[in-house]
């Protein structure tokens, strides 16, 4: 009876004995592994990246984001004219106008016809846009600071896919690039380390592990006030000269090695178990899965998506090798002093043309093929396409593009990179809960969400590899690319290929001032005043600075400005005029005639609510209402690069 008393006193002590056990195999074949992988010759795993690369790119993800909700409205009622297609109805009486502008876009004006996408993607009243860009907002912080992030990352992959395809005008390549990693964010595990849900579940285990103890010395206490001296004697054969019994807890205090059965099977929690955690390296913080492996084939995707199509042109190929130098002469988002450098010296356009090939060639390639554990150089390829985009950036406008590029070289960072830079102690220091907690529930079934999400991840990369295929020809889209359309999920990649454009668009917005006084002479063209409406959105300044007179329009229509780029409010502004003038973006009956106009006219109501002083924000302007904007000029035409080696 004493005996079975004493077997059922303390099942708490013997579960906490045999996790202990556990948590030391799971350790040692840790240590195995890396020592073998250390020794062994490097092998590929695209399936394995960090807990910390996946976590920093979701802070930065959040960051980017917000700084895109920023720069899509800030010109204020302007910029979010853009994407509703109805104004409220005002109420009967009410005699001053609508505070809101005239929408840009027809309601008719979009390429997506699914019923789901006219849902997905109404645009209805500005106040609904409003409240729909507050919400992604609050969603991205959410998203950032980690917490409920199963379901933040699921709100914030809908909420940003529906901000860019209500108008698919102001879009380019980094709005896909963002739309196809967030999908990939909703199967991976993005909260397990630096965020509130990580620091939830920690102080979960923090709280069951004092709960342990607490039950284990009240076992301990309760088993040595029930059971009598001798039965006690004789089932733990351990007591003191005076006959006072010792509990296990302080057997262990005081038996040598700290060891509560004489000091030889227990290994001392400060030097054997320490040094075997030290030896790790970081590799607790490995995620192996499908999800994973979808991230780092999406980098590696749409890099040779877009060096596939140059291969099929000649700028880009050796001895050509011009591509650099049509692209920085060209008038879209490139920068004036890098254009003017690289025009003094083309030769050295070509050697950037042949880096930038050998870059985006063999960087993807390389992180695709390193390991991520051990003595991992998965890092070097990651951080040199982190500086090509930099420098990139430092001769176009482009910041979405190359900041999203760079923002996902960072998932490719291996866990020697972060041990290095932060100090391989700390890190096993501030992960041993997490690890103990992930030893504890390794032998329990995947729940239902588990495989969900790995057959949605499944499902995804399947398709991304299929629809990357069909992009190029090489296989039958036999769902006619309905699937990728649906989600918005697709691989069409292009970047300069596979020729770069040998001509560009310039453009001229101005709108002509009518002065009460000068009607009379409304037929003398010599007096005619104008404002730059391109200057003028741009520096948000709609009076005289913005004011150009008539020979100075007639200059401005006749020159072929080398600073196009640096004309326009912002790229986005750029890219939709580009796409108007060339008719790329469906549906066809929404001529760029059309588009122009419904663009000039709230264009013309903007100039006019702002210079007539009826906003606040318009206090320093002519006061009255003897001046407006009567007519708005858009004015586009071509202008031709001047070939490779002749002098310009």
């Amino acid at each position: 009876f004493a005996k079975k008393d004493f077997a059922f006193a303390r099942p708490q002590q013997l579960w906490c004995g045999l996790d202990d056990i556990t948590q030391k195999k799971i350790v040692i074949k840790d240590i195995i592994r890396q020592e073998s992988s250390n020794n062994a010759i490097s092998t590929p795993q695209p399936h394995r990246i960090d807990a910390r690369s996946l976590a920093a790119f979701r802070i930065l993800i959040s960051l980017f984001i917000l700084h895109d909700i920023y720069r899509r409205l800030e010109h204020g009622r302007l910029s979010l004219a853009w994407y509703y297609s109805r104004l409220p109805s005002d109420p009967p009486g009410r005699i001053k106008r609508n505070y809101f502008y005239p929408p840009v876009l027809d309601p008719l004006d979009t390429p997506h016809g699914s019923p789901v996408h006219k849902i997905w993607f109404y645009r209805g009243s500005p106040q609904l846009q409003i409240a729909i860009f507050v919400d992604t907002i609050i969603i991205a912080i959410l998203f950032g600071i980690g917490y409920k992030c199963q379901i933040t990352s699921i709100l914030l992959w809908l909420f940003m896919n529906g901000i860019q395809n209500r108008s698919p005008h102001l879009a380019d390549g980094s709005d896909l690039y963002l739309r196809n990693m967030l999908l990939w964010c909703t199967v991976c595990p993005i909260g397990q380390v630096w965020s509130i849900d990580a620091r939830r579940r920690n102080n979960a285990i923090k709280k069951n592990l004092v709960k342990t103890k607490k039950c284990d010395r009240d076992n301990e206490t309760n088993l040595a006030e029930s059971m009598p001296t001798a039965t006690i004697q004789k089932s733990s054969g351990i007591t003191t000269r005076s006959g006072t019994v010792l509990t296990r807890r302080q057997q262990a205090a005081n038996a040598p090695n700290g060891s509560s059965d004489g000091g030889s099977s227990r290994v001392p929690k400060n030097t054997k178990s320490k040094a075997l955690e030290d030896r790790l390296d970081g590799n607790q913080y490995i995620i192996q899965s499908v999800g994973a492996l979808g991230c780092t084939l999406q980098i590696f995707l749409m890099y040779y998506g877009a060096l596939y199509r140059r291969f099929a042109g000649k700028m880009w190929m050796f001895p050509n090798l011009t591509a650099v130098y049509y692209v920085m002469n060209n008038a879209f988002a490139t920068r004036q002093w890098a254009a003017d450098f690289l025009r003094a010296h083309p030769e050295l356009s070509r050697a950037m043309t042949g880096g930038a090939m050998i870059a985006e060639l063999a960087c993807p390639i390389a992180c695709l093929l390193a390991s991520c554990d051990g003595k991992s150089w998965r890092h070097v390829p990651a951080i040199t396409l982190i500086l090509f985009h930099l420098s990139l950036y430092a001769c176009m406008r482009l910041f979405n593009w190359q900041f999203m590029s760079i923002i996902c070289c960072v998932i490719l960072l291996p866990p020697i990179f972060w041990n290095r830079l932060s100090g391989a102690a700390s890190a096993v220091s501030r992960s041993s809960s997490t690890t103990r907690g992930q030893a504890n529930h390794a032998t329990r079934q995947p729940s239902l969400g588990v495989r969900a999400k790995c057959v949605l991840s499944c499902f995804f990369l399947f398709y991304m590899v299929y629809n990357w295929c069909g992009e190029r020809n090489w296989i039958a889209k036999h769902d006619g690319g309905d699937i990728g359309e649906f989600l918005r999920y697709n691989q069409n990649w292009l970047m300069y290929g596979p020729d770069v454009s040998m001509s560009s668009l310039v453009t001229l917005i101005t709108g002509k001032i009518q002065d009460s006084q000068d009607s009379n002479n409304a037929t003398d063209t010599s007096k005619e005043r104008r404002i730059d409406i391109l200057k003028a959105i741009r520096t948000r300044d709609w009076g005289s600075n913005s004011e150009i007179d008539h020979p100075t329009y007639l200059n401005m229509r006749q020159e072929t400005p080398g600073d196009m780029a640096a004309r326009y409010p912002s790229w986005r502004w750029e890219v939709s005029i580009k796409d108007w003038v060339k008719d790329r973006v469906k549906p066809r009956s929404m001529t760029p005639d059309r588009r122009v106009k419904r663009l000039g006219h709230v264009l013309c109501v903007a100039a006019n609510d702002v210079r007539q002083g009826n906003e606040e924000e318009a206090n320093d302007v002519r006061q009255g209402n003897e001046e407006r904007i009567t007519h708005i000029e858009l004015a586009f035409w071509s202008m031709k690069t001047v070939e490779f080696g002749v002098a310009t």
